[in-house]
């Protein structure tokens, strides 16, 4: 079978069961490991990533790949599970996989316990919560941001702008609270 993953993703909408095992193939370590990193149980990790494969293949009539990578539309549709079991069952959030340089409010930001982290970032608006998670907690970069929230990237940084301002302003008073 073609590696191209367009005749790929063609054959298993086709329904065709040697392309939707070559997809599997392709991508499903990257997504494993990708769940194993935010959630640190691999049986949370395994279910996620399974739960994930259901919605990739169910959905794949929807990706469009002139508006974003494969893998990054599969790690969205993972990344939406992954918050969406943490909300209920409130597990801890990990801020060491960011892979961006820290700057200052990052720093700030780490300092937070998770709790205080996970009661914060509902504060947030909407908007800038969901920029500020997609960069801050999976590394995405502005220009994948705009691409995958139909947004452009100067928008990006300011929502991103925002929620470290935010976060930084919640941070400060915690810890006058606190203090």
């Amino acid at each position: 079978m073609n590696q191209n993953p367009t005749d790929i993703i063609k054959a298993c909408l086709r329904q065709e069961r040697a392309a939707q095992q070559k997809l599997f193939t392709m991508y499903n370590m990257n997504l494993y490991i990708s769940a194993c990193t935010y959630l640190h149980n691999e049986e949370l990790a395994k279910e996620v990533t399974h739960e994930t494969w259901i919605d990739i293949f169910k959905g794949l009539d929807r990706y469009d790949d002139q508006k974003s990578k494969l893998i990054t539309w599969m790690k969205t549709i993972m990344i939406r599970k992954i918050w969406k079991l943490k909300a209920q069952k409130n597990n801890i959030v990990d801020l060491d996989c960011a892979q961006h340089m820290p700057t200052h409010d990052d720093i700030v930001i780490d300092k937070m316990s998770c709790d205080e982290l996970l009661s914060e970032m509902d504060k947030i608006p909407k908007n800038s919560r969901m920029v500020f998670k997609m960069y801050v907690l999976e590394g995405y970069k502005h220009k994948e941001i705009a691409q995958l929230l139909d947004i452009t990237e100067s928008t990006s940084r300011v929502h991103l702008t925002k929620a470290r301002k935010i976060m930084k302003e919640r941070y400060a008073s915690i810890n006058q609270t606190i203090g």
